[in-house]
């Protein structure tokens, strides 16, 4: 079918054209079974098919034609990887950010945007960060219209299955009419999957493009099988179309030299099972390859956005010989411009252990896998060898065919790899609830989102997920036995250690327990911080400067069950280090791990993470462990650690709140690994400002978003590692978050107004309004809704003020200033000063929109001026209407004569 058909499945022409625009001219096979199903519709599809097929386009579609309805509702697309999440958001910015499709991300680490997500047509986040949002925020399911679950055997996988399938459970509960599109390519039983969703089943066994599933023979002797004679270097394949077995003589893809020839026109993928054996075919395959000049491009693109460190220096080493290698120890940037790279054929070859198996999109001709176990002998699962396969093979491309190999040096090999791999199927996906990890969290979810408040109810919710279908048909005896270990056994583990409270067979969740579900954290987990912060609670409230227990805070979190570790120490000499750092600390610590090896993990990633938000490089930080791996360990400690800083708020601990403000701050550095002082430049999130950066950037004086406003190009330039085209990006980014940052707020005041029952342009005409008419706003709300004497007069003379606010104690005057891409300046805002000396007023101010720049706020301390935002106007407004502030209390704000950040702090100010 053709794209300009779709049109008549209803989907809207404005897309159509769209998609013919980005090159769209046709569909394959699943992508026509998805629409003449039902994808239009609002039908629930499971779409089952191999790798490579276009299967994510199918959810594409499906979000498109969402995102143009009269009555839409939200889209989430979920996905199993921050980094797939953080792909495939790209891809939507790309493609159709630009035609007017509003997207955004939420990961662990992204959640700019999570009070504002209503405003978006599609989120695209991890599976347990959307499971959280609707834990925090159950009235979020209402506003779901459509959910794409990509990877749904994820169901099946053991650390995070549970939650996976609780969370689809809710959606097709608790959700008003939700699509949901399950997109898979390993679902073996996609039949019972399919049953539980309700969801059409496209089961399609076919790939657009054939792939020849095989094994090279390596061995001296020539050996028979499936009826050929095979002799070294012979290649026997099953077509996964056909399922036609055939041979290709002395393809020899075993040896480097061969693989080195056959990617100059056929780009290969090597699949190993360790960082070092890519690293060491890697520089195999460069003697084989000339450098190339012309791909200097790509060491610049590495340069730009990408921190240095020993990994970094050998990719860019490697991809001057159209090779690469991918795995885990790369930073996110490094692989994300491997894979691009790949894709657009720069890169013709890359060594890669399994992290490029797992839905990223870099198809190959070849794909070479030299290994079917790990390196402690487990086995490659069948799920996983078919998803690496899969790669081969590149969708529209005019290619013919693809090829997945395996090596086998002898008939007993050969055979067990045919059986076990190439005609074998994908393991069945199973639920893992009945093995429980993860399963007390979830309880605790759905009690503290009000979904299920007794254990009938529970009993009933869980009779509801995949495992209730696939247990329904059992008998009630049988049903009783696993709902009681299931749920009888969990609660009374969780009321015995004060996460719930049981009454009338009514459960009622605690603080602690609100914290474990919010922040998705193990029991055990917040358990051990509540206990050891319980038992130092004097010392913490004692201690003046928190900057003393950052030691003890970050060993504290490294020891709970939910911390992700570096590897035990090897030397004899790091480990007399690790026991002298324990003894200087003993004393101060809040918790002595029992366990040898937890003990001197917790202490050698605590000693790294202290290093890590000092600031030191990858260099001096590589004896721990690769950038990757290093980056991965502080999001995980980052997660845990805004767990505990939500944990120590009262009412759950009598902790001074502001410990826990300090705790948010030291779980951001250890998510960026920086001093404090450069965490307001990233925070800004300016692609190309990696940690180094923004502490250089702090250096020279840069140190929050007026600088980059008012730096020049010439000035950014001047700092280490900044160069032109980075600047100019840095300028260009500034602008987009301070739209972005207005565009929040006015949404979330848009929402709160809309709720309390009034008109909307109330909120969007602040925002939206420019020069007098922006100020004649502000009267309009001033004096009509909050009743407060105010009159706009700047249209009597020139040089006339525009507000005068009367009030029994004397004149207000206020000017109205408003600044397009950038913040009100000191001038502007100080323009009242000369005006209006014949109203006598009392007070001088100015109402700025989107804000005032620093110098203009500090300058108010001494000019006496009230500055007050367009978001205060906005807040002032909504409290006023929730009865929460008078209008005295307005006046009051009015009268500060200084700026007003917000309406917090100046009740802190009052208090």
């Amino acid at each position: 079918m053709l794209v300009e058909d779709l049109s008549k499945y209803g989907l809207h022409d404005i897309i159509i054209l769209k998609l013919k625009e980005l090159g769209y001219d046709s569909l394959t096979e699943v992508q026509l079974r998805a629409v003449q199903e039902g994808l239009f519709d609002r039908i629930n599809l499971l779409v089952n098919a191999p790798t490579n097929t276009g299967k994510t386009f199918i959810g594409e579609l499906a979000v498109l034609h969402n995102s143009k309805q009269i009555e839409k509702q939200g889209s989430f697309f979920l996905v199993p990887m921050k980094a797939l999440a953080d792909q495939i958001y790209r891809d939507f910015q790309y493609r159709y950010s630009e035609w007017g499709l509003k997207s955004t991300i939420s990961t662990a680490d992204h959640y700019e945007t999570d009070d504002t997500l209503e405003q978006y047509d599609v989120v695209v986040c991890t599976y347990e960060k959307l499971d959280s949002l609707i834990v925090k925020n159950p009235r979020l399911l209402q506003g779901i219209g459509l959910v794409v679950i990509d990877e749904i055997q994820h169901i099946s996988e053991r650390s995070r299955g549970i939650g996976l399938e609780f969370l689809i459970t809710k959606l097709m509960l608790y959700c008003e009419h939700p699509q949901l599109i399950g997109l898979s390519a390993t679902a073996t039983n996609a039949d019972q999957l399919a049953s539980w969703l309700n969801a059409k089943l496209i089961q399609v066994d076919r790939r657009d493009v054939e792939l020849r599933e095989g094994i090279l023979y390596t061995g001296t002797n020539e050996i028979e099988y499936e009826g050929f004679t095979l002799s070294n270097g012979d290649f026997l394949y099953k077509e996964f179309n056909t399922k036609t077995i055939g041979v290709e003589r002395g393809l020899h893809l075993n040896k480097i030299k061969q693989i080195s020839e056959k990617c100059v026109s056929e780009p290969c993928i090597i699949f190993l099972s360790t960082t070092r054996r890519t690293h060491e075919i890697a520089d195999d395959l460069i003697k084989l390859f000339p450098e190339k000049h012309e791909l200097i491009e790509l060491q610049t693109e590495l340069d730009n956005y990408v921190e240095y460190s020993p990994i970094s220096r050998k990719l860019r080493e490697v991809m001057k010989h159209s090779v690469a290698f991918h795995h885990a120890g790369l930073l996110y940037e490094e692989r994300r411009i491997v894979e691009k790279a790949f894709r657009e054929g720069k890169i013709r070859i890359i060594a890669a252990t399994t992290t490029l198996g797992a839905g990223i999109n870099t198809p190959a001709k070849n794909v070479i896998i030299l290994f079917n176990k790990y390196h402690d002998g487990t086995p490659l699962l069948v799920r996983n060898y078919k998803n690496i396969s899969g790669r081969a093979g590149r969708l529209r491309v005019e290619e013919d065919f693809g090829r997945s190999l395996l090596f086998a040096s002898n008939l007993k090999e050969f055979d067990s790899l045919w059986r076990n791999y190439i005609n074998a199927r994908p393991e069945v996906i199973n639920s893992q609830i009945p093995r429980k990890n993860g399963l007390p969290c979830s309880l605790l979810g759905l009690i503290s989102s009000g979904v299920s408040q007794t254990r009938d109810e529970l009993r009933y919710f869980i009779m509801c997920s995949f495992f209730g279908n696939l247990i329904k048909n059992d008998t009630k005896e049988s049903q009783d036995v696993l709902m009681k270990e299931l749920i009888d056994d969990q609660i009374s583990y969780l009321v015995d250690n004060g996460f719930l409270i049981e009454e009338d067979e009514k459960l009622e969740i605690t603080e602690l327990g609100i914290r474990c579900a919010e922040e998705q954290l193990s029991p055990q987990t917040i358990l051990l911080l509540y206990q050891r912060l319980n038992e130092n609670i004097a010392t913490i409230n004692a201690t003046e400067d928190y900057n003393q227990l950052i030691t003890s805070i970050i060993h504290l979190i490294c020891s709970t069950r939910d911390s992700d570790l570096l590897y035990p120490p090897r030397s004899k000499t790091e480990i007399e280090e690790l026991n002298a750092l324990w003894k200087v600390y003993e004393e101060s610590f809040f918790y002595t791990p029992t366990n040898r090896d937890l003990f001197l993990q917790s202490l050698r990633t605590t000693r790294m993470l202290q290093r890590w938000i000092e600031g030191a490089s990858y260099y001096n930080l590589a004896s721990y462990a690769p950038a990757g791996h290093i980056k991965r360990i502080a999001e995980n400690i980052h997660w845990i650690l805004r767990g505990c800083a939500r944990l120590v708020q009262r009412p759950v601990l009598p902790i001074e709140n502001k410990f826990s403000l300090f705790l948010f701050e030291l779980s951001e550095r250890i998510l960026y690994g920086v001093p404090k002082e450069a965490l307001p430049i990233l925070r800004l999130g300016i692609d190309g400002i990696q940690r180094r950066r923004a502490i250089n950037l702090f250096a020279q004086g840069f140190s929050d978003l007026d600088d980059f406003l008012s730096a020049s190009i010439e000035e950014l330039t001047s700092v280490d590692e900044i160069k032109e085209p980075l600047a100019t990006r840095i300028k260009s980014s500034i602008e987009d978050y301070i739209i972005k940052d207005i565009d929040r707020t006015r949404t979330i005041q848009s929402r709160e107004i809309k709720e309390l029952g009034y008109d909307i342009d109330l909120i969007e005409k602040l925002y939206e309004l420019h020069g007098d008419d922006y100020t004649r706003h502000i009267v309009h709300l001033l004096k009509d809704i909050i009743k407060i004497d105010a009159e706009f007069i700047g249209e009597i003379a020139p040089h006339e003020p525009d507000v005068i606010i009367r009030t029994s104690k004397g004149n207000i005057i206020f000017e109205g200033k408003r600044k397009e891409g950038g913040k009100v300046n000191t001038k502007e805002a100080e323009e009242i000063l000369g005006k209006g000396a014949k109203y006598n007023p009392i007070i001088l101010g100015t109402f700025g929109h989107p804000d005032f720049v620093n110098v203009a706020q500090k300058n108010s301390l001494h000019t006496k001026l009230t500055l007050i935002p367009t978001r205060v106007i906005g807040e002032i407004l909504i409290k006023f209407l929730k009865d929460e502030i008078d209008s005295l209390y307005i006046i009051d704000v009015l009268s500060v004569q200084r700026y007003i950040a917000n309406l917090t702090e100046f009740n802190l100010e009052l208090s």
